[in-house]
């Protein structure tokens, strides 16, 4: 606990730079203890971890810190806490990980499969989420601010209060998501599948919506100034902004 409220007051003090540069070295008799499948609050920066298999591996509060897990299977595994701050986890897959107040910022999970994972409050701004499928990932107030997930699938996903301002959500599949109260001030939108989805209260201040399809959307309460609609497939079927 005491590891994540310090990398969480050097995020706040000074950015992703003052993170890096209180970047610790590896243990070594770390490695073969994840290995093993339990390392709890673990010292393991800048390993390299590519297309290994660690299902259901348990490493709550360890640090991971630019560390490679490239095609990796973390089905399952419990990263809680974890520091994973610029970890590359392009097409690994973590179906049903923990990952609960993890930090994840700047980290690339392109295509990565996060499919019900639990992301409740992690930390994921200017994450490299391209591509990636979250199919019923719970993400209840995750911070997803400036997030790259273009035609990332999201649907049936709940994100509760998600932080998703100035996030890019180009081409992404959000049918069924639940939204309801997120921040998607100024996000782009465009050509975005959100039929189904629930986006009452959510702030959609400056969100450009463009040819997107929010057919059977629930829009009460929504925040909707200064949104751009052009060709926009509305709630009930008609067409905004020809």
């Amino acid at each position: 606990m005491q590891r994540t409220i310090t990398v969480l007051a050097l995020l706040l003090a000074g950015g992703t730079g003052a993170v890096l540069a209180q970047t610790r070295k590896p243990n070594p008799d770390h490695i073969p203890k994840l290995r093993q499948g339990e390392c709890l609050r673990c010292e393991l920066a800048s390993t390299d971890w590519q297309g290994a298999h660690l299902a259901g591996v348990k490493a709550t509060g360890s640090v991971f810190q630019q560390a490679n897990f490239t095609g990796a299977n973390l089905s399952g595994a419990d990263l809680r806490q974890c520091n994973l701050i610029l970890s590359n986890f392009s097409q690994a897959n973590l179906s049903g990980a923990l990952l609960d107040e993890a930090f994840l910022v700047t980290a690339k999970l392109v295509q990565a499969d996060l499919t019900g994972a639990r992301l409740r409050k992690t930390d994921l701004r200017d994450a490299d989420l391209s591509g990636a499928n979250l199919h019923k990932a719970d993400l209840q107030g995750a911070l997803l601010v400036k997030a790259q997930l273009y035609q990332a699938n999201l649907s049936d996903s709940d994100a509760k209060f998600a932080a998703l301002s100035l996030a890019n959500l180009n081409e992404a599949n959000l049918s069924g998501a639940d939204l309801q109260g997120a921040n998607l001030r100024d996000a782009n939108l465009t050509g975005a599948n959100l039929s189904r989805a629930n986006l009452a209260g959510a702030n959609l201040t400056g969100a450009n919506l463009s040819g997107a399809n929010l057919y059977g959307a629930q829009l009460q309460g929504a925040l909707l100034t200064s949104v751009t609609w052009r060709g926009t497939l509305m709630p009930d079927g008609s067409v905004r902004g020809r």
